[in-house]
């Protein structure tokens, strides 16, 4: 191969891999800095708190969850799993081993042991170690949160045991909405409760039981993404991006006429839509 023709053939591959990038690149530099994004139309974007008030508590405590519905979200995450015996606990986790001082998955350990782990670790502002907090239940979160406006979200995605729609017998009442793991989850909550709002990873194809798709706001937050959802989309921030700004994910987001935000800084994200709303012509 002569070096003109290596030249031509390098040329080649940069025009494809950009070709191929370069609509994901445009995601990224809408997101940085808003150039180009569309108004948006419908209904205001939902902000929904992820794991609880972050800022100020551990994730998925009874504490974090409380002081995040006196800051008036649309809605608060709760992540679910059943023990052994069934129980179900709040925790993001299948296993006891990154945010507590426990170890094991919890659907085989007993409500004893998953009762006397103690919250060390894990995302969140982390409180003084000598007034220890526990992996709460969720009977016990839901009777915490009964005078809440919005909707809780149960997330049973990471969830390895416990039927979905068993989640139904704790939430009389109150305003839920259910994360799936399957199309066979929201078949079987709507088979209990067709008023139920069901979502679904949009890794997943869905059934006719499935309500709505959650996705990875950096990847799925775009005007050119959400022009191929049948679905209304709500979006959250992947662990990774985890103590990132949120800010231009959220401006993507709303733009594109996403319908809900997961966000780890409630209180910035709720302050950033108001900016937004404002500012629309």
């Amino acid at each position: 191969m002569t070096p003109r023709t290596m030249i031509g053939a390098l040329l080649g591959v940069l025009v494809i891999v950009v070709a191929v990038a370069s609509p994901r690149i445009w995601d990224q530099v809408q997101a940085r800095t808003g150039w180009a994004l569309p108004e948006r139309t419908g209904p205001p974007l939902r902000i929904i708190a992820h794991h609880g008030d972050l800022d100020d508590y551990p994730e998925n405590t009874l504490e974090s969850f409380l002081a995040a519905a006196a800051l008036g979200p649309d809605g608060i995450e709760v992540d679910v799993h059943a023990s052994a015996s069934g129980t179900w606990y709040v925790i993001h986790d299948p296993n006891l081993d990154r945010t507590t001082d426990g170890h094991g998955s919890i659907a085989t350990l007993s409500d004893e042991v998953i009762d006397a782990a103690v919250i060390d670790g894990g995302a969140g502002r982390q409180l003084d170690p000598h007034s220890p907090l526990h992996i709460p239940r969720l009977d016990t979160v839901l009777a915490g949160l009964r005078g809440f406006d919005g909707t809780i979200y149960l997330d049973l995605q990471h969830a390895e045991s416990g039927d979905a729609a068993s989640l139904l017998d704790l939430t009389d009442g109150m305003r839920v909405a259910i994360i799936c793991r399957s199309s066979a989850d929201a078949e079987a909550v709507k088979a209990r409760d067709p008023r139920v709002e069901t979502l679904l990873s949009v890794a997943h194809p869905a059934s006719a039981a499935v309500d709505g798709l959650i996705g990875d706001a950096s990847l799925h937050a775009s005007p050119r993404m959400m022009a191929g959802w049948k679905l209304p989309l709500t979006v959250y921030v992947d662990e990774s991006q985890f103590d990132q700004d949120e800010f231009g994910l959220l401006r993507l987001a709303w733009a594109s006429g996403v319908e809900a935000f997961i966000t780890n800084h409630l209180e910035a994200a709720l302050a950033a839509r108001d900016t937004f709303e404002q500012s629309a012509p």
